[in-house]
């Protein structure tokens, strides 16, 4: 596959499906004609899609469930704080803006590196190296306005033409209240591992090396309905703070001091799996609440079925030429999973077999993030890149790529699927921005002939990374983040294409002129 960048192909209208396919998707060849397709497909493979984005920590992971979407980050000076925001994804909560969200603080000592959420308990949860935290989040919801009655003065027969009363009314805003704590840094045995959730979110599972702790959801201790109270031990501040990178002023205002509760039981692991160091998971399709489908670290690039009763691997995955990333399930399928792996392919697998079924080649870099997707009897896979800075939608049927979404020149770190609101979620990162919030690398865009009309009335120029993997003109809208982003992409039969980000503020610069959080 040709790699984009300094040979790069340029954005041609000719290959566009149709006026309600965004300028920011690139087709490299005019689209197969199908006979039947139904609107949702027919968005989707054509890439109809309005496009927001908001400012976010640099992120880690997201997650989607129970109508919300969490991004979990690192912030703070010099990125020393763990960060988590959650919005809600109906797009008509924000449709004046897509930067309806609530920061969460969780408590943690170091930075957060595992996430899941319970969509039905609203309970997302964050783990840290020892601790493992639980929030429960409450969005808000849509009413319809009430009838306006008609005041003594009105004509009668008087039409109301004020728009906004046709429209419903956001009732309530986005809380959160502490719940749980657990404990998993025994004394014995350190679980420090990815955690997961299992029996419809009753169990909690952390890995370790020798095995899998495990927490009873509905029977452990709370926080209370403040969410102040402690769960077992209160540690002290001072001790906490030996060896951590974080300000001593943030840590004494963001630090929950709970020990936590213990584990409730302990999955050893066979003895013909011996000491695995298991650094992600996802519940297996095939039996969800009995097996998981783990993946291991550069120690063999192994992916494995774990059954969770007996503690033995079921099956293995065989392929991959280096670290496993993600892995993505469909809640409407139980015998396909997709990996993504940090020789730049990803693998689409039937969970009977050994081998994939499929492989989807980016390039010779690391795939964080690929997400399936089902639609109109059709299965599709979008696939994230690093230093490709694009995503990628795939035809796992046709085996072959359909058009690829910009991501204004960020690397994308997580994708997430919101399958009610046909939406994509990307997590995304400048990597031209360093951790102080300067920006650096960038030189002066040119812009195509075709772009000129974006620029008119704009009183100074815009700034296009020197590293980017894409010029100028690779699609159809001049565009760069210029920030750490969330990027929302929500498909719909006619989408506006007017909808779509705000031009980045990155620039040369040779000095504070730019940027700075600081």
């Amino acid at each position: 596959m040709k790699r984009l960048g300094a040979d790069t192909l340029a954005y041609n209208r000719d290959n566009v499906p149709g006026p309600h396919s965004t300028p920011l998707a690139f087709f490299r060849k005019p689209l197969a004609t199908l006979n039947v397709l139904d609107a949702q497909t027919r968005a989707l493979r054509e890439a109809r899609c309005e496009i927001m984005a908001d400012s976010a920590p640099k992120p880690l992971q997201i997650v989607l469930g129970g109508g919300a979407c969490a991004i979990q980050g690192v912030g703070g000076y010099k990125e020393r704080d763990p960060t988590l925001n959650i919005r809600p994804t109906d797009p008509r909560i924000y449709s004046d803006g897509f930067d309806f969200d609530k920061y969460i603080n969780t408590g943690h000592i170091d930075i957060a590196t595992h996430l899941a959420i319970d969509g039905d308990r609203q309970l997302l949860w964050s783990a840290d190296e020892t601790r493992i935290k639980s929030h429960h989040f409450t969005l808000p919801t849509l009413r319809k306005r009430p009838e306006r009655s008609q005041e003594p003065g009105d004509m009668d027969g008087e039409e109301n033409n004020n728009d906004d009363e046709d429209e419903d009314e956001i009732v309530g805003d986005i809380s959160i209240a502490a719940r749980h704590t657990f404990d998993s840094d025994g004394i014995s045995t350190r679980f420090r591992g990815p955690i997961g959730l299992t029996d419809n979110g009753a169990k909690l599972l952390r890995s370790g090396r020798e095995g899998v702790a495990i927490w009873d959801v509905d029977s452990a201790p709370v926080h209370g309905s403040s969410g102040k109270k402690t769960i077992g031990k209160k540690m002290r501040r001072a001790n906490l703070m030996d060896g951590s990178w974080r300000d001593p002023d943030d840590f004494e205002e963001q630090v929950e001091v709970s020990s936590g509760s213990p584990l409730t039981s302990q999955l050893a692991f066979d003895a013909s799996l011996g000491q695995v160091n298991i650094t992600g998971w996802a519940n297996d399709p095939s039996d969800r609440n009995k097996a998981m489908i783990a993946y291991t670290g550069y120690e063999n690039y192994s992916v494995f079925g774990l059954d969770l009763v007996t503690g033995k691997r079921r099956n293995r995955y065989l392929g991959h030429g280096a670290c496993v990333s993600h892995i993505s399930t469909l809640a409407q399928d139980n015998t396909v999973f997709l990996s993504s792996c940090g020789d730049g392919v990803a693998r689409l697998y039937d969970v009977r077999m050994s081998t994939p079924v499929m492989t989807m080649i980016s390039t010779e870099e690391q795939i964080e993030s690929s997400v399936l997707v089902s639609s109109g009897g059709g299965l599709y896979a979008f696939v994230g890149s690093t230093s490709y800075q694009s995503i990628k939608l795939w035809d796992l049927r046709a085996h072959c790529a359909l058009y690829e979404l910009s991501t204004g020149n960020n690397s994308v770190t997580s994708l997430g699927w919101d399958d009610e609101h046909q939406t994509l979620y990307a997590a995304t990162e400048c990597t031209s921005l360093d951790r102080m919030g300067y920006h650096h690398d960038y030189r002066w865009a040119r812009a195509p002939n075709w772009e000129e009309d974006q620029w008119e009335g704009e009183e100074e120029e815009k700034g296009w990374p020197e590293n980017a993997t894409h010029d100028e003109d690779s699609f159809g809208y001049l565009f760069d983040a210029g920030q750490h982003s969330l990027f929302r992409y929500g498909f719909k039969d006619s989408a506006d294409v007017s909808i779509i980000p705000a031009y980045g503020d990155g620039r040369p610069s040779s000095g504070d002129e730019y940027g700075g959080f600081w």
